[in-house]
C-alpha cells in the first residue's frame, strides 16, 4: 500500500484570491475505458470545448494570475481532438503562459502529434500508463494498446530531446491492487528512459469508487480538501464545478460564458472553501468523498 503524502499536501493549503490551478476539459470523450475512471458513467453528451471559451479563460488568467498552472485534462482524452488542443496551447503560450500541463493516456500519440506538441509551448506532459506489461495494462486501461503506447511515449521523449525543448515528460503510475507488484520495475524502466516518474494513489472520484488506497478515517481529518483549496475545474461546455469529485457536473456553480474565473472563485467557491476551513465537510459531494486524503504525488527523477 502506498503511503499517503499528506504533509506535503497540507503545505500547499493557502487561501488565495485566484486558483493556483485551472483545469480545462478540452473534450469529454475518451478512447479508453479505464477501471479507475468514471468516464463510462458520464451522462453528459461528449463534446469538444469551443476554443473561444478557452481563450476567455486564458486571457483572464494571464491578466490576473500568470503564475497559475493551466491544465488540459479532466474526464476526456485531449488527443481525441489534437488540432483543437494544440491551438489552445499555442494561444496560451502566445499570451505568455509558461505553466501549461497536459494529461494524456498517450494511446493516440503519433510522430506528427508529438512534433507539434514539442513545438507548441506545452511545459509539462503526464502520460498515464499504470502498468509494466501488456497483461496488467489490459486489465487497467481497457481498449488500449500497451506496446504501441510505450513506443509512442519513448518516441516523444526522443523527439523532445532532439528538439532541445524544455518540455518535462512524466510517466504516471496510479497504485492499485492490479499493478502494485510492478511499481518498482515501472519506476526503474522509465527513469532509465529519461522520464520523470509520478506515483500516486488511486482516486475515488467522489463517490464513484471505493478506493482501498485511501485508508484514513474521518476522525483523522484535520484539514480542508486540497482539490477545493487549490483548483478550479471548467467542463467542456464552460460549466464551473467545485472539484473533480463532481465529474458528471451534478453540482454546477456557474459558467465561464457569462462569469469570470475570479468572481466564481471569490463567491460560490469561496463559500465552499470557508466550510472546509471551518471543518464542515457536510455538503455534497464532499460528504461522500475520500479524495481529500490522496496527498501529493511522489515524483522521481534521475
Amino acid at each position: 500500500m502506498l503511503k499517503l503524502n499528506i504533509e506535503d499536501a497540507k503545505n500547499t493549503l493557502i487561501e488565495k484570491d485566484f486558483p493556483m490551478d485551472v483545469i480545462f476539459e478540452t473534450t469529454s470523450t475518451c478512447n479508453l475505458k479505464c477501471i479507475m475512471c468514471p468516464q463510462n458513467q458520464i451522462r453528459r453528451i461528449g463534446k469538444v470545448m469551443d476554443i473561444d471559451l478557452f481563450k476567455k479563460g486564458a486571457k483572464e488568467i494571464a491578466l490576473e494570475s500568470p503564475e497559475t498552472r493551466i491544465w488540459f485534462a479532466q474526464m476526456g482524452e485531449a488527443l481525441v481532438e489534437p488540432d483543437n488542443l494544440i491551438s489552445m496551447i499555442r494561444y496560451a503560450k502566445a499570451l505568455g503562459h509558461d505553466n501549461l500541463h497536459l494529461n494524456t493516456n498517450g494511446g493516440l500519440l503519433t510522430t506528427d502529434i508529438s512534433k507539434q506538441l514539442v513545438e507548441s509551448g506545452i511545459s509539462n506532459i503526464y502520460f498515464g500508463l499504470d502498468a509494466f506489461d501488456t497483461e496488467t495494462y489490459d486489465k487497467i486501461r481497457c481498449e488500449g494498446d500497451y506496446t504501441y503506447t510505450v513506443n509512442a511515449i519513448n518516441d516523444f521523449v526522443k523527439i523532445n530531446k532532439a528538439a532541445g525543448t524544455p518540455v518535462k515528460v512524466a510517466v504516471q503510475f496510479i497504485v492499485m491492487d492490479e499493478n502494485i507488484h510492478q511499481q518498482d520495475s515501472f519506476k526503474e524502466y522509465w527513469l532509465g528512459q529519461g522520464a520523470i516518474v509520478k506515483i500516486r494513489p488511486r482516486l475515488g472520484w467522489g463517490d464513484a469508487y471505493d478506493s482501498d488506497g485511501l485508508y484514513l478515517g474521518e476522525n483523522e481529518r484535520d484539514y480542508p480538501c486540497p482539490w477545493l483549496i487549490r483548483v478550479m475545474q471548467i467542463q467542456v461546455d464552460g460549466t464551473i464545478i467545485q472539484c473533480g469529485g463532481d465529474w458528471d457536473g451534478q453540482y454546477p456553480l456557474a459558467n465561464i460564458k457569462d462569469r469570470t474565473i475570479k468572481s466564481v472563485w471569490n463567491c460560490e467557491l469561496k463559500e465552499l472553501r470557508n466550510c472546509h476551513w471551518a471543518s464542515d465537510f457536510s455538503k455534497k459531494p464532499c460528504c461522500d468523498c475520500k479524495d481529500w486524503q490522496t496527498g501529493r504525488s511522489y515524483y522521481y527523477q534521475k
